[in-house]
């Protein structure tokens, strides 16, 4: 039995977040980058190489998410997340690949820290942007239990934070900044994640966001969806049992009653 795609998602959304925020406290700063020996550059390998090998794994999670939604937002919300993960990219190797390189070259290593800090600036607001779109994209799918309703403000809060703050330059992104980035979009993937494990777009909560007919009111949708399954069990019930056995009659469909302008 193959794996829903929902779970897949997350599946590579939990990968993709955890593994950085398990070896993020072993960070080093800049600092013991010029003081430490082999042990701390060995370290900081580590955990810039977690982090990019994170980014592609997120990505794909999003991506499953994005098939269950399948919006303009979502796909905005998509396009930003990937342009910020191409620019932490870049402050990923610069951080952890070049400048124990060049820790020797003052000058070196202080331009490799003001490309990395551009880099670094550019993914966040990015990304920001991104779980603002997120959280537009999964608001209107919401459903009665609410299920989506929790990523999809916490997206837009936490997005706003991020974006915010490096736009007003409150948000420093030293070793602590990240650690905080990086726990403010694991809690918001851990949201996603929820959500995905719990039926995705189609399921209990958001099975009305499947509907053509979303813009009806309450009444209507209700009545639209007993019509449907009620036609659904009767074209089952009709089926022939055997080669020999017979037809039951199916129901009448009765679409028309919600369609109708007349409709209650």
């Amino acid at each position: 039995m193959s794996m829903p795609p929902e779970r897949r998602a997350a599946i590579a959304l939990l990968i993709g977040v955890l593994a950085p925020l398990l070896i993020m406290g072993m960070h080093p700063t800049g600092g013991d980058i010029t003081r430490g020996g082999a042990r701390l550059v060995t370290i900081n390998h580590w955990v810039h190489g977690v982090s990019l090998a994170a980014q592609p794994v997120v990505f794909l999670g999003l991506l499953g998410l994005w098939r269950s939604v399948r919006s303009d937002l979502a796909t905005a919300a998509l396009v930003f997340y990937g342009f910020g993960i191409v620019a932490i990219l870049s402050a990923a190797v610069l951080s952890g690949f070049v400048a124990p390189d060049v820790v020797a070259d003052r000058l070196l290593l202080g331009y490799t820290g003001m490309l990395n800090q551009a880099f670094a600036k550019v993914s966040v607001a990015a990304i920001g942007a991104s779980l603002i779109l997120w959280g537009a994209a999964l608001w209107p799918i919401g459903g009665r239990s609410g299920f989506a309703r929790l990523p999809a403000a916490a997206g837009v809060m936490i997005g706003a934070v991020l974006a915010l703050g490096i736009l007003t330059g409150w948000l420093r992104l030293t070793v602590r900044g990240i650690v905080i980035v990086t726990l403010l979009q694991g809690i918001w993937i851990l949201l996603v994640v929820r959500h995905l494990l719990r039926g995705g777009l189609f399921g209990k909560g958001s099975l009305t966001a499947a509907i053509p007919c979303i813009s009806l009111k309450p009444p209507k949708r209700r009545l639209l969806l007993q019509n449907g399954l009620r036609t659904a069990r009767a074209r089952t019930a009709a089926r022939p049992a055997g080669r020999s056995g017979p037809r039951r009659p199916a129901a009448r469909r009765v679409w028309w009653e919600v369609e109708s302008p007349s409709a209650p």
